[in-house]
């Protein structure tokens, strides 16, 4: 039953961990927009993170983001409006490992609380497997 897992608040750890992710994030630049998995956790997650940025952007929900295969992903991408420059997907493993390893051919050991900053040449609707540059993998810590 995944209701449990939905439902599951996240750790003090996690949210230590949320902070040090927004600290990162706001080094990095303004975001357009954040796209966050339904789940309690992610959104305790992005609440922490987006309270660490000097500009947070709009949020949203997609239900898409939580149990997702790569191809709901992908289409959650290619979906993204063409004005949102910077776009921070907030979501699960090993969903969005797989993704970037689709995207970038990167396989990476993401953590909780990873961070991956990857650059696709053409926008969000041209979005396709291997098209993504990695520009950038972290996994903040707090303290």
């Amino acid at each position: 039953d995944a209701a449990p897992d939905l439902h599951r608040p996240l750790a003090p750890r996690g949210l230590a961990d949320a902070a040090a992710v927004g600290r990162f994030l706001n080094e990095q630049g303004p975001l357009s927009l954040a796209v966050c998995s339904p789940a309690l956790r992610v959104s305790q997650t992005w609440e922490t993170a987006s309270a660490e940025l000097d500009q947070p952007p709009a949020s949203r929900v997609d239900e898409r983001l939580y149990a997702a295969k790569t191809h709901e992903l992908l289409t959650v991408i290619q979906e993204l409006p063409p004005t949102a420059s910077q776009v921070v997907l907030v979501g699960h493993n090993p969903d969005l490992s797989v993704l970037t390893a689709v995207l970038s051919g990167e396989e990476l050991a993401m953590r909780t609380a990873s961070v991956v900053i990857l650059e696709v040449p053409d926008g969000w609707s041209a979005v396709e497997p291997g098209v993504a540059a990695l520009r950038r993998f972290i996994t903040p810590r707090a303290g």
